[in-house]
């Protein structure tokens, strides 16, 4: 909301999110906070055609999968045993030590 000073008093009030903000009432915020106060509870209540800026906020964390393109196939069945290998996996035999 570009106000540094309400931001810290609202999170020592236990207010962290614009959300927790917009949902107290507007005449107790008035009397808390005052003029500008007002100004910001309404815009955090979205009725202040005033846009936010999103430009500090973190990024997008959003994660993508690339799966095999259409019409590979992957060989199907087999199921985990205790060792972490598909079922039916055997290791090599061991070979002779040479002697």
């Amino acid at each position: 909301l570009g106000r540094p000073r309400l931001a810290e008093l609202l999170v020592r009030l236990g207010i962290g999110t614009l959300g927790g903000f917009a949902a107290l009432p507007p005449d107790r915020v008035a009397a808390r906070f005052g003029s500008d106060g007002t100004a910001a509870h309404r815009t955090a209540s979205g009725r202040e055609p005033h846009l936010l800026d999103a430009s500090g906020a973190e990024p997008d964390h959003a994660v993508r999968r690339v799966f095999a393109p259409h019409g590979r196939r992957w060989r199907r069945g087999g199921t985990a045993t205790a060792r972490g290998g598909p079922r039916g996996c055997r290791s090599p035999p061991p070979t002779a030590a040479p002697g």
